[in-house]
């Protein structure tokens, strides 16, 4: 399950994913429209970051990508980067320093059925929290 952040105006959407018991949370910087320097990772499996394309789509600064794609890195996120984006996307492509991130997320067990907390007048499911395994 992911959510789309295209810039700053929309990191309120991060606290709405936070809440699902997703086994793959992730982030869609896509289309990439302004400089996201405080992009929340914890808790996150994933970042997909890319251009818009088509006519009139809006430029798109390498540097922005790269501090995403670095945070990513140090974080242990996996990173993708999808396009540049462009009017003809297939010529402005999606290697990002010389070569392509196709970085795809592990599933990750969060939460788990809990049998005795199921209401027993309808056939609600209740979810709650699984503890972590430690090494």
């Amino acid at each position: 399950m992911g959510v789309s952040v295209e810039s700053p105006r929309y990191l309120s959407r991060i606290e709405q994913l936070r809440k699902v018991p997703a086994a793959i949370r992730f982030l869609s910087v896509e289309p990439l429209l302004a400089r996201i320097p405080s992009l929340p990772l914890a808790e996150f499996d994933w970042v997909i970051v890319g251009g818009e394309s088509g006519p009139g789509c809006r430029p798109m600064e390498a540097d922005w990508v790269r501090e995403i794609r670095d945070r990513c890195v140090v974080s242990g996120v996996p990173f993708f980067f999808k396009q540049w984006g462009g009017v003809r996307k297939g010529r402005t492509g999606r290697l990002l320093d010389g070569r392509t991130w196709d970085a795809m997320p592990q599933p990750v067990l969060r939460w788990h059925h809990s049998e005795s907390a199921a209401c027993a007048h309808t056939d609600a499911v209740v979810l709650a929290p699984c503890e972590q395994a430690g090494p």
